[in-house]
């Protein structure tokens, strides 16, 4: 397991959030600026609440942000799968049907020796 520190959950969250501001990122989760920013610099976890909207924010868990866990394809497409889901929010109720059934056919393999699953 991954060290669980403060400087790394920061470090994950700046990986994450790639060109935005720290401001920018909590103007946009209703997070006041100042606390984050004490909170950085004295290397010190934000509030439960907090780090919650932060990982919601980043399209990520709490897990990933705390211990570096990236079991799951979410944490390793956020782009990707927020992409996806954006243009999904937009499609019809027929449409939507659709794609979930396509996406119930396709069979997917865990392959042991990657991360990555596997499309039979």
């Amino acid at each position: 397991m991954k060290e669980i520190t403060a400087d790394n959950f920061w470090k994950r969250v700046d990986t994450l959030r790639q060109k935005k501001t720290i401001k920018a990122l909590t103007e946009e989760l209703g997070i006041e600026y100042e606390s984050i920013r004490v909170q950085r610099t004295r290397h010190r976890y934000p509030n439960p609440e907090h780090m919650l909207l932060i990982a919601n924010g980043l399209n990520t868990t709490l897990e990933f942000l705390l211990s570096g866990d990236t079991n799951q394809d979410i944490k390793k497409y956020p782009a990707r799968i927020e992409k996806l889901a954006d243009k999904l929010s937009k499609i019809s109720e027929i449409h939507l049907l659709s794609v979930e059934n396509i996406i119930e056919a396709i069979p997917v393999e865990e392959n042991e020796g990657s991360n990555k699953a596997q499309i039979s």
